[in-house]
């Protein structure tokens, strides 16, 4: 989705940016959770009073429907604040994604536990008080940067309430790989209807040829006819980013305070150079942007970080859209 760095234009690219409030309830493990629907998770689990590691692994979309689905399994109960339970919050009549998605407060009725992932660089790292709800199992999210953390990406989590160590876990879990994956394709209509960008020389797309994804050049001209590449992905930002490369510059950090609202995981500052621009017609002020539509040329409600085929939400379960400047 489109991204100025004054309010105004994000006014007219149609996000709405805005701090929200947290709730502060206590949600028990009977309440509802999102149900997954994706890859792999191991959770593994050490309860008090035990030295005993017992494991299990979840379809799961991020690391905190992964505890949550093993509860049963492992034999804990959770406790989560009932606004952390869901990846988006709305007030005041306006929507942004929760930076708490999946903070646990408890396990078994105790805020005393460590919660540990094991990285891709084959580190456990203590993860306990973070957002679990935007840490993925999925090799390409790496590149995201997610609440200071050095890694983004776990597909194995160790929660410890005994007195065991991580040292001793092995079976661990290889990381989901979305590369090639036809499940995990994205298609991308791209035009400019301004007829006001000039696409580098030599600038380089995916599209399909009916046989398979290959590479192309793309030009200004075939811009402005639309042109439809793809690209694969764990969400429809990284399926884009891979889709075209480095002409997609965007944010791939998770939430950024630009100092009393906040931009959000995967706001595209510019595509093939061009971000938003401004003009004058009299009195009147005109704005060109990348705007971001569903395949029905509707609006996108999100930036394209927040729409995956492997999504748990089906609202976001989505591998097709426009993308127009105008």
């Amino acid at each position: 989705m489109e991204k100025s760095d004054k309010m105004k234009c994000k006014a007219i690219a149609l996000v709405l940016i805005m701090v929200f409030a947290m709730g502060v309830g206590i949600l028990t493990d009977e309440s509802s959770a999102e149900t997954a629907d994706a890859e792999t998770v191991k959770v593994y689990y050490n309860a008090a009073g035990t030295n005993t590691w017992t494991s299990s692994v979840q379809d799961a979309y991020n690391v905190y429907l992964a505890i949550y689905g093993a509860r049963t399994d492992l034999g804990y109960s959770m406790a989560t604040s009932a606004t952390n339970t869901q990846w988006f919050v709305t007030s005041e009549g306006y929507s942004n994604p929760n930076m708490g998605y999946g903070l646990i407060d408890e396990i078994n009725g105790s805020t005393s536990f460590t919660i540990y992932g094991y990285s891709i660089d084959s580190e456990w790292i203590d993860i306990t008080g973070k957002a679990l709800g935007w840490l993925r199992p999925y090799s390409d999210y790496s590149d995201v940067t997610v609440d200071g953390l050095s890694s983004s990406v776990y597909a194995n989590v160790a929660i410890i309430q005994g007195t065991g160590s991580t040292a001793t876990l092995s079976d661990m879990i290889a990381v989901t790989s979305v590369d090639g994956r036809s499940d995990c394709m994205y298609t991308f209509l791209l035009i400019d209807s301004s007829g006001s960008v000039a696409v580098p020389s030599g600038t380089q797309v995916q599209v399909s040829n009916g046989s398979g994804v290959v590479t192309q050049t793309l030009t200004t001209e075939q811009l402005q006819s639309g042109v439809t590449v793809v690209g694969y992905g764990s969400d429809a930002y990284l399926a884009l980013k891979d889709a075209v490369g480095s002409s997609l510059v965007g944010q791939q950090v998770s939430w950024i305070d630009q100092g009393g609202y906040y931009t959000y995981y995967s706001w595209m500052d510019t595509l093939f150079g061009v971000g938003t621009t401004s003009e004058k017609s009299g009195d009147a002020t005109i704005y060109h942007y990348w705007a971001s539509y569903d395949s029905n040329m509707n609006y996108l409600n999100w930036t394209f970080g927040y729409y995956s085929i492997l999504h748990f939400d089906a609202s976001n379960v989505m591998n097709d859209f426009v993308i127009m400047y105008s």
